[in-house]
């Protein structure tokens, strides 16, 4: 393997291999499936087992699917040097013949990318091979020394685990395909999350990569002091730093403490519940009643006000932990959600559970600065590595924000999963760039403006609303139709995106319905007259 990575690959063959560009596919793909969940499908004996088994693990799998997007994002910036991969390289591609030869076969999707895209199979427990300590010494002796970053090899193993997730849950769940092979889908499909299995592995992985983080960038001099109580200073100085912080992402901290007191008539408090909110989340941090007014529904009604007070507003969650003693169950009766367990073992009294409360068909708009100082919002012409980020945005703009206009059958046929392949958005784009936009160098929207005037697609990433994304859109769209002696732009607009295009002076000339994949959808024909 070492001698394939130092192979000199000539530029004209580089031409004709694929390059890694971190894609979301499978990422995109992952999410597109938990959508299928959610609209309760049916199904074979396997396809309901695995709905249930991703339901139960979908708290992990998210994790495995935001991990890798963050590492892959935090790859690109690095700029790795890229040599020539296998990409496939486990046991099963690797034969030895009867004189010790070594063969590697399966050579049929090369690419260049770092040499941590191979190196991910040793140690990475992929068809539970090359995993004991042994086997990895043994292979570092032969491949030589070299420096291992670890963040691109945490990426690598979660996009293998995420792709496998991805594929099966698709055959498994979006078709009826595979006969007797579902069975030994499924088994591998869950097999991932087995202990020591290639998720634990992966953690493992990410852990070793934050430490090491950690490590060099540790200060070399210094004391840790305890303290019950921290200065005014200390406190000013931790607060800017860490707003700061924030809102250098276009994130609002949004911390806010708050108590709801419930009292008599007398004014005598009866119960209290002491919470805060962050960023787009209200936390729980204890609840008290009066033990002469328990059993009462007092609780439940502190709850309820809690919830009646945040509704509507923004916000996304309401969490809040709770040990074994403070009865659990009543908390599920209110509504809540299980997140997850830490089980105490010395005294299980102390086990804590995890409980989350979602709002209902909440769009979230809190926790985020909607055009913070340092956002930089370009404009720029498009490229064909931006394909597989404009199909995402496409993807999940649609599943995201036109929610509260159309059906789920509705949205399924407009931006179906197979959308987020990049193949025929490529092919569509040569002959119609479209225009592109980006915050901080991130890829926030697109737009495509015909020669006619027409305004095909039109769409801001559904992070990202409210930013100025489509105004910057719209801009740059009226500019160059201006310089095309273009004097009229028009577009089929939804039902949700209708407001936006009235604001900027757009007008409805007609109402329709329009059949796509043979489902039924609303859109508004509009049109603007531009002075030249």
């Amino acid at each position: 393997m070492r001698q394939i990575h130092n192979i000199n690959v000539p530029p004209s063959v580089q031409r004709m291999i694929r390059r890694e560009a971190y894609s979301p596919k499978w990422r995109e793909a992952v999410r597109s499936l938990y959508t299928h969940i959610e609209s309760e499908p049916s199904g074979d004996e396997i396809a309901l087992k695995l709905v249930a088994f991703m339901k139960k693990h979908a708290v992990t799998i998210h994790r495995l699917v935001d991990r890798a997007e963050q590492l892959g994002q935090q790859i690109q910036d690095q700029s790795p040097e890229f040599v020539l991969c296998h990409s496939d390289i486990h046991g099963g591609n690797v034969l030895i013949d009867g004189n010790d030869i070594i063969y590697m076969v399966d050579w049929d999707d090369p690419i260049m990318a770092p040499k941590e895209r191979d190196l991910m199979f040793i140690g990475g427990g992929v068809a539970n091979v090359w995993n004991k300590s042994h086997e990895v010494e043994f292979f570092y002796q032969g491949y030589g020394q070299t420096e291992i970053n670890m963040a691109i090899l945490a990426y690598y193993r979660y996009v293998r685990i995420v792709e496998d997730i991805a594929e099966f849950g698709q055959q498994l769940l979006l078709t009826s395909a595979g006969g007797q092979n579902r069975i030994e889908s499924y088994k591998h499909f869950i097999a991932q999350f087995e202990p020591q299995g290639v998720v634990d592995i992966a953690a493992i992985t990410f852990t070793t990569f934050i430490t090491e983080l950690i490590a060099s960038n540790r200060i070399m001099s210094y004391k840790i002091e305890f303290t019950e109580t921290l200065s005014e200073e200390i406190e000013e100085k931790m607060r800017k730093d860490l707003v700061e912080y924030e809102n250098s992402h276009g994130i609002d901290v949004n911390y806010k403490k708050f108590a709801l007191v419930l009292k008599d008539e007398s004014g005598n408090a009866l119960g209290v519940l002491n919470a805060f909110t962050a960023f787009s989340e209200v936390y729980v941090d204890d609840m008290w009643v009066d033990s002469s007014c328990r059993g009462k529904g007092y609780g439940r009604k502190l709850l309820q006000e809690l919830e009646n007070h945040f509704e509507g507003k923004g916000f996304n969650n309401i969490n809040l932990v709770k040990s074994a003693f403070n009865a659990p169950e009543f908390y599920k009766k209110c509504g809540f959600t299980v997140e997850f367990v830490r089980e105490n073992k010395i005294n299980p009294q102390l086990t804590k559970t995890f409980f989350i409360k979602y709002f209902k068909n909440e769009y979230q708009t809190q926790g985020i600065i909607k055009n913070p100082m340092n956002s930089k919002i370009k404009v720029r012409s498009y490229s064909e590595a931006d394909a597989p980020f404009l199909a995402a945005i496409y993807f999940h703009t649609i599943h995201n924000i036109n929610t509260k206009d159309y059906s789920t059958e509705q949205l399924n046929a407009w931006a179906p999963s197979t959308s987020l392949e990049t193949e025929g958005w490529i092919q569509k784009w040569k002959n119609l760039p479209p225009i592109v936009v980006t915050i901080n160098d991130k890829v926030v929207g697109f737009a495509e403006l015909e020669d006619n005037g027409h305004i095909d697609c039109f769409y801001c990433h559904h992070e990202h609303q409210g930013r100025g994304v489509g105004s910057a859109l719209m801009k740059e769209i009226e500019n160059r139709a201006r310089k095309l002696k273009i004097n009229k732009i028009f577009s089929e607009v939804s039902i949700t995106a209708k407001p936006f295009f009235e604001a900027k002076g757009f007008i409805v000339k007609k109402e329709q319905s329009v059949v796509i994949r043979g489902v039924a959808l609303t859109n508004f024909v509009m049109e603007k007259i531009l002075a030249l």
